[in-house]
């Protein structure tokens, strides 16, 4: 069996230029009623920020990273 050659994917220079988001759910209610945490990581910094939601639905998530970005 022959190796396959190894390619060097390119380097990121400007933080949150591509990013990853993951929903961590249900977790116990806070006293604001958030339940769920949408994580967003990012690959440049590795720096992970985590944001507080009472639901997690594509509307909400969509306000969400408007008012992030």
């Amino acid at each position: 069996m022959e190796k396959v050659p190894l390619i060097s994917l390119p380097t990121l220079e400007k933080p949150f230029y591509r990013v990853a988001m993951d929903i961590v759910r249900p977790l116990t209610a806070s006293r604001n009623g958030r339940r769920f945490l949408l994580v967003i990581s990012d690959y440049a910094t590795k720096h992970p920020e985590e944001l507080p939601l009472r639901t997690a639905n594509a509307r909400k998530i969509a306000e969400v990273l408007e008012q992030f970005f």
